[in-house]
């Protein structure tokens, strides 16, 4: 597929996914225990704080960066099979498996003993997430986390201010703008808690759909 109809590269597909991203850490943070489902490196952190006043519960978060890393081992293997054996995008693929897991996550007992299932399963979904949609017009790109983009920002505004060339200062403020959009997501995941309480997932759901339609529809227009 050319890389200009590609519709990970559309900028609305992107600002849904980090939509969704924000989302899911208010959900898990808020819901779940208060572990983060997609920022691995604080639940690394809070790993190391807990452990270190002795509380066992520390090991609670090695569970979502588990179920991360597998979340990232899942991703590349669709990706290679499906360039290997079908002529489909498997970025599809990956919308479709997030939107079914999703699904089944409100039916799961809303009991502490069950949090790292449902952490896990988030932590899962947003691992395959940031593995297939990792660019966005050539740059690096993610919908579940910030902290690359605000590197990425940065370095684009500074060379804007080196060089005065426009391009990287779009660069710059498109990155401060996703990053935005997460904050976001964040914020309507916490009102979406209160209206929705554990069915909040579901719009995520929602959202997931609604990239697979526009996935579709381009491929109809460039066939």
């Amino acid at each position: 597929m050319n890389k200009l109809s590609n519709p990970s590269q559309m900028l609305s597909v992107s600002i849904l996914l980090t939509i969704s991203g924000g989302i899911f850490d208010a959900y898990t943070y808020i819901l779940k225990g208060q572990v983060f489902a997609n920022a691995q490196t604080s639940n690394v952190v809070l790993f190391g704080i807990h452990l270190a006043y002795g509380d066992l519960s520390a090991f609670r978060y090695l569970f979502p960066i588990a179920a991360f890393v597998l979340g990232g081992f899942v991703c590349s293997e669709i990706k290679k099979w499906f360039e290997d054996h079908m002529k489909y995008n498997w970025q599809v693929i990956v919308l479709i498996i997030e939107a079914f897991c999703v699904f089944w996550v409100p039916f799961l007992p809303d009991k502490e003993a069950w949090y790292p299932v449902v952490t896990c399963t988030i932590s899962f979904i947003t691992a395959i997430q940031y593995s297939a949609f990792r660019d966005l017009k050539g740059m690096p790109f993610a919908t579940t986390m910030c902290t690359g983009m605000l590197r990425s920002s940065a370095d684009a505004l500074y060379t804007f201010l080196s060089s005065k060339d426009k391009k990287y200062l779009e660069k710059g403020l498109l990155y401060l703008v996703i990053i935005g959009v997460f904050a976001f997501g964040c914020f309507v995941g916490v009102l979406l808690i209160r209206i929705f309480y554990v069915y909040t997932v579901w719009i995520c759901g929602g959202i997931f759909i609604v990239c697979i339609i526009l996935f579709e529809l381009v491929k109809k227009t460039t066939t």
